[in-house]
């Protein structure tokens, strides 16, 4: 495309899925609609990003694949483009019901087109041997005026087998309100479809898409802080304290056009390197012979020249993706031990977040403004509560109190902040997080000038002193990544990663600051809780919970293990329920109602590719992405009933109740009445249990005749006795010998080799430090997670493991399978397997703190 000056590609029968990610190009943009279900197949168009356009919209087609295009115009109508794919296929009522109802919808909106592709209809009109029913119907709906039909003048397919006729199957349909130049034939792609060439009489708009992105790395400094300096200077309305909630909108307002205005003025712009894949002489000449043999073969048909070709075609294909592999190999030889950019081209091979088009019921959701509404929707429904409706005396007594403090002008002082305190916080922060809404990056707060940050300091102040927390700061860019095993077609298949402005997560960590001393000094937090707490970790709840299942094997007892699946567990918290906790706690009243305000009237816009989605408004829940919101979930969930009949282990919203004992009966009898106590609690509360992921696993060493001989019923549902329950990440089994974890961490960890394979493997130019680097950071982790915890495990299962690192090893050195191990480790300076755990082990009980 690029030598021939090629503007639009439509490509037909692209055989691409949903999971396989092109590399993208800094000139083109690729527009994809695949086939999920069946093989080969599929639809692309592809366009210079020079050109102003966008992605049209499904136009619902049943039989034909279809992706299109807008192109504006200067001083005309604008044109679509369409790539079109009709299947070959023997199914005559599917051609007769959906072909012409299909072609139809294109001249629906009385809009300039062109659609063009391998439509696989043969009629004499356009030079085929003999008509078949598709270009029958397609002919006689010409006749009928819907659409003109253009076609070169020698055949676009030429069968392999040469006793099959060419044909010209690759059309263009058109209603010819744009003129256009004669179809030429371009015989230089390596198919037997020759690929269609026409220029569209016009002059499109150019697009202000642009590559460009601000460079820190050159940026002058000195200039940006001269530049706010200066501006602060002559600001007359500087924030004063205290100030009203707009004021402090204004101010907020001023000090981001500040930043802005620094940055545009003292930080340069790079632009994106174009990829260019020189080819030599020699190649370019076998292409041009390819070329000049292919066309004598089809006017000939002569099968020696078609060998030739297809030598040609080989030879190419080979020289190509040789000069390709070598050009990888020189980027990473370039690439020094110790420096960052590995990581970078790690995180490129591991990163596919690819959203394909959406199905909702019967609809196809094509454009990215449609995707990122429909998982904008998605995601805002995951906020709304179904309980909420539930014990309505409760939660209106809960939502009168709440509403008495709030509206309370108390008199309390707050703690204010300070320039040395939000300079520490600055300092803290890191660098390549991206920025939210304001487009604020940590970079530039962390050059703020002395200035600038008393600034800060004061809008902060203003926050505190008003309990308000600012709405610009509550807007959230989501970005939504795929669900592992959720399919990608699907908007609930989607997670969402909130970018939010890195100012407010000044102020949020100010006032985490203020609520964790109210916290630890009346030991708010129970034990039972490790998530997002000093000192603990999910191996210290792992540890816990099987450290009181081994205790229980050596007094002759089983153990019963339920885990909890809280069901969009922070989505969903009653924001009027964590506030009244907080009352009842104690709380300063101005953090209990700076707090509330952090949580009120929340929004976020979901955003692909640089389109957004309308704005959503959050009706429940804590922000994902938050600060603040992982210390709220543990208030709100610090009184979660526990007795002495059973235990509880929670980390975050991963919940599990156990029970040790001599017999099923008094194990199942105790986990039912802890259910019963718990089911009130979640009610009121209005946090909701999916029984469908509830599981439940009998740890023990007894006989057959000894254990539960039915389902436990919980919760109004029967939950069956599994033989492993997933918790914080490690496969717990009915007898703890972690053979089931081990064969998912082995699996995980070959995942993980095969897509840092071409970093890794035994030729590649990467230097072997950093190979060992990524193997010790990316691979070994996934291996040993939470092993001081996993007890006692057979030795067996330390050398699969093991297995998977003399693997890895011998690959990242080149060595042959028979090395000896003992060698590989000196070479690379690697502990074994069992050594590292050791490692791991004494100083994660040389850390140990007391656990419940």
């Amino acid at each position: 495309m690029e030598t021939n000056h090629i503007h639009v590609c439509c490509l037909s029968e692209t055989f691409l899925k949903d999971d396989i990610k092109l590399p993208a190009h800094p000139k083109f943009i690729t527009y994809r609609l695949d086939r999920p279900e069946k093989r080969k197949g599929g639809v692309a168009i592809v366009v210079r990003k020079t050109i102003k356009h966008r992605l049209l919209p499904s136009l619902g087609m049943k039989y034909v694949e279809q992706i299109g295009i807008q192109v504006y115009l200067i001083n005309s109508q604008n044109i679509s483009i369409y790539s079109l794919y009709v299947p070959g296929t023997n199914d005559i009522d599917s051609v007769n019901h959906f072909l012409v109802k299909d072609l139809r919808k294109l001249s629906k909106y009385q809009n300039s087109f062109f659609a063009c592709g391998d439509l696989n209809a043969h009629h004499r009109a356009w030079n085929c041997v003999r008509a078949n029913r598709a270009g029958t119907l397609l002919y006689d709906e010409m006749c009928r005026g819907t659409f003109f039909i253009e076609s070169p003048d020698e055949p676009t397919h030429y069968p392999v087998d040469k006793n099959k006729k060419p044909s010209t199957i690759d059309l263009l349909l058109t209603n010819k309100l744009h003129q256009h130049s004669e179809l030429t034939l371009s015989k230089g792609l390596i198919s037997d479809h020759n690929a269609v060439e026409f220029t569209i009489d016009t002059k499109p708009e150019k697009s202000n898409q642009t590559s460009d992105f601000f460079d820190y790395k050159n940026a002058e400094w000195e200039k940006y802080c001269a530049v706010i300096n200066q501006k602060l200077s002559i600001i007359a309305n500087a924030p004063t304290l205290p100030q009203e909630c707009q004021q402090i909108d204004e101010s907020i307002a001023m000090f981001t056009n500040l930043i802005l205005e620094a940055q545009d003025i003292s930080v340069p712009k790079k632009r994106r390197n174009s990829y260019k894949l020189d080819l030599p002489d020699k190649l370019l000449k076998a292409i041009k012979i390819k070329n000049t043999l292919k066309r004598k073969w089809q006017r000939t048909r002569d099968s020696q020249l078609k060998s030739m070709v297809n030598y040609y075609e080989r030879l190419i294909k080979e020289s190509v993706n040789s000069i390709k592999n070598e050009n990888w190999s020189y980027k990473l030889s370039q690439i020094d031990p110790d420096n960052v950019k590995v990581w970078k081209t790690a995180k490129i091979l591991k990163k596919k977040n690819i959203i394909p088009p959406l199905k909702i019921q019967e609809k196809i959701l094509l454009t990215t403004h449609e995707k990122a509404e429909a998982i904008a929707e998605s995601f805002e429904n995951n906020h709304i509560n179904p309980l909420m409706e539930s014990d309505p005396t409760f939660t209106l007594s809960v939502n009168n109190n709440v509403r008495v403090i709030i509206t309370d002008k108390c008199d309390e002082d707050i703690l204010l902040t300070n320039y040395d305190e939000i300079s520490l916080i600055i300092r803290r922060l890191k660098n390549n997080k991206c920025p939210g809404e304001d487009k604020i990056t940590n970079r530039l707060l962390k050059q703020l000038p002395p200035k600038g940050v008393k600034f800060l300091v004061k809008i902060i102040n203003n926050c505190l002193i008003s309990r308000y927390f600012p709405c610009k700061w509550k807007c959230a860019n989501v970005v939504p990544i795929a669900k592992p095993g959720k399919k990608k077609n699907d908007p609930t298949g989607y997670r969402p990663i909130s970018l939010l402005s890195s100012v407010s997560k000044i102020l949020e960590r100010i006032i985490l600051s203020r609520l964790e001393t109210h916290i630890d000094n009346n030991n708010i937090i129970p034990d039972i809780q490790h998530g997002f707490r000093k000192n603990y970790s999910t191996t210290h709840q792992i540890h816990r919970v099987i450290k009181r299942a081994r205790d229980a094997l050596r007094r002759k007892e089983s153990t019963g293990l339920i885990a909890l699946d809280i069901e969009k567990a922070f989505d969903r918290v009653w924001i009027e329920g964590l506030i009244s906790k907080m009352i009842a706690l104690n709380f300063p009243t101005n953090l209990v109602q700076i707090t509330h305000s952090f949580l009120s009237e929340r929004t976020f816009r979901v955003t692909i590719n640089g389109t957004f989605s309308s704005l959503k408004r959050l009706e429940a829940g804590l922000p994902q992405g938050a600060v603040l919101s992982p210390t709220l979930y543990n208030l709100y969930t610090h009184d979660i009933p526990t007795n002495g009949s059973h235990q509880v282990a929670q980390y975050a919203d991963d919940t599990l109740l156990f029970k040790s004992a001599p017999s099923y009966f008094e194990i199942t009898q105790s986990l039912k009445y802890a259910a019963s106590n718990l089911i009130d609690y979640l009610k009121r509360w209005k946090i909701n249990v999916n029984n469908n992921k509830t599981n439940a696993v009998y740890i023990t060493k007894r006989r057959k005749l000894e254990l539960p001989s039915g389902p436990i019923n919980i919760f109004g549902s029967e939950i069956e006795w599994t033989s492993s329950i997933k918790y914080l990440g490690v496969e717990l089994d009915s007898g703890l010998t972690y053979k089931t974890h081990v064969e998912k961490v082995i699996a995980k960890a070959n995942t993980a080799i095969k897509i840092l394979y071409p970093l890794i493997n035994r030729y590649s130019k990467l230097h072997v430090n950093n190979k060992i680097t990524i193997y010790k950071l990316a691979i070994r982790p996934i291996l040993t997670y939470a092993m001081p915890a996993l007890t006692e495990m057979a030795p067996s299962h330390i050398r699969k493991i093991q297995t998977i690192q003399n693997k890895v090893i011998k690959m990242i050195l080149n060595r042959p399978w028979f090395e000896s191990t003992d060698e590989i480790h000196r070479v690379t300076n690697l502990p074994r397997i069992d050594c590292f755990i050791e490692k791991l082990t004494k100083n994660f009980h040389s850390k140990l703190i007391n656990l419940t």
